[in-house]
């Protein structure tokens, strides 16, 4: 359904949108059930301290501790991520008007530069479970202390987030425990580094900068002047080298190369993680229409999990030095996945429809229970328009649509079994 998108999931049995592959593996009242029926937990066991996400907890805790078992890139990208929705009665949907998706459920994320999630955690308001040791920190600093907690310390890992959760403290305390990070930093978290001015430096050119280092805790504050002016904050990056972009200058009116910081580009190339991996889940995502919040999240989990599976496939596949174009896309990537999951532990003979002697007990009663699909009759512009009903003799009988006797005569044009008989004329009663 992530692949096919229809208005509605009846629309994948109904007669004019019929959809083969998932109708003829699952009938639609058995979908309808097992949808009505999908829980997590027992709702028996709710008391006060369960929090806002006891209902997906379980969800939630497999596929991070799936996520975390990954072996770590050594760049790092830490930002929000958004789960569509706009179901009520969940207690943690935000709303944010600068989003893309502007209702939704908050997801912090740690990702790698190639999309790979490697850990998050769901927002819940003040009901985040964010250990008190990182209570020191501002509150959107805490959330990236929180998420770098299983990263490999001491190991040459990196994390850039954006000036959301910049501070001078968090960077400071990631150098402290082994992490090196770098990002963008708003002006008013500064704490009066002595930098140049905003105003003196827009008089200067395109490419003008100006930086100032700690000693004691070996920070460095960039300021550039692009086509607005930058803050940047890192422990372990620097304006050496500087290199050169293509820009427009507004004076001479034509494009030049302008002086750029190493920290930008570094920042430009590792920052995009999480982004990449909104994209890459919001190409086939499964969505479902539903009041209950925590099938959004659960069906959002398994996207995260099919998109981390393939990335994982393109990994092993350079690894065995296959050639990098001949590896399936993420689209081909879900229909193996989704055949798989509709073959598992079953036999050849369940499969198919075969013959009803092959199978035995109840599977053989359901076997010639199953309805067969109905040939739909045209809308009446086609059914009375009297142009190319031509009868088609065909050597199976079927059952006429007026009459219901059996008839070999077929209408070329509605593909519908008539009765074309001397005492008993449907074909001409059904197109008049």
């Amino acid at each position: 359904m992530g692949l096919v998108k229809l208005p509605a999931y009846s629309s994948y049995w109904s007669t004019s949108l019929r959809y083969p592959l998932i109708a003829d593996n699952m009938p639609r009242n058995r979908y309808k059930l097992l949808q009505q029926n999908l829980h997590f937990v027992d709702n028996t066991t709710f008391s006060e301290d369960s929090g806002k996400l006891f209902k997906i907890a379980p969800v939630i805790e497999l596929i991070q501790k799936q996520c975390i078992s990954l072996e770590p890139e050594r760049f790092h990208a830490i930002d929000e991520q958004i789960i569509p929705s706009k179901t009520k009665y969940s207690k943690i949907r935000q709303y944010n008007p600068k989003k893309p998706c502007k209702w939704g459920f908050k997801n912090m994320v740690r990702a790698g530069r190639s999309g790979m999630m490697y850990d998050f955690y769901l927002y819940a308001g003040k009901e985040s479970t964010i250990p008190a040791e990182y209570s020191h920190l501002s509150v959107s600093a805490q959330s990236v202390a929180y998420l770098c907690m299983e990263l490999p310390k001491h190991e040459d890992k990196v994390v850039f987030f954006d000036n959301w959760f910049s501070t001078l403290d968090l960077i400071q305390y990631l150098k402290g425990i082994g992490i090196k990070a770098a990002g963008t930093i708003r002006p008013n978290r500064l704490h009066g580094c002595p930098v140049i001015p905003s105003k003196e430096l827009k008089k200067k050119d395109r490419g003008s900068l100006d930086y100032c280092i700690d000693k004691n805790s070996a920070l460095i504050v960039v300021k550039w002047l692009d086509n607005s002016i930058v803050h940047l904050v890192s422990n372990c990056f620097g304006i050496a080298p500087l290199s050169t972009i293509y820009r427009w200058r507004s004076k001479t009116k034509e494009k030049k190369n302008v002086a750029c910081p190493y920290i930008v580009p570094a920042y430009n190339k590792c920052m995009g993680g999480v982004d990449l991996a909104d994209m890459l889940i919001a190409l086939y995502r499964t969505e479902v229409k539903t009041r209950r919040w925590y099938i959004k999240v659960f069906w959002h989990f398994v996207d995260v999990a099919k998109v981390n599976a393939c990335i994982l496939y393109k990994w092993h596949y350079q690894q065995l030095g296959l050639p990098i174009n001949k590896h399936q896309a993420l689209a081909e990537f879900t229909v193996d996945i989704s055949n798989a999951l509709i073959q598992a532990n079953k036999s050849k003979a369940i499969q198919g429809r075969g013959r009803p002697a092959k199978l035995s007990g109840i599977k053989q009663v359901q076997q010639r229970n199953r309805k067969k699909p109905v040939i739909p009759i045209p809308n009446n512009d086609i059914r009375y328009d009297h142009i190319g009903h031509w009868p088609k003799p065909q050597k199976d009988k079927k059952r006429c649509r007026l009459c219901q006797s059996y008839s070999r005569m077929m209408c070329a044009k509605c593909n519908v079994f008539l009765c074309l008989l001397a005492n008993r004329n449907c074909y001409v009663d059904f197109h008049s």
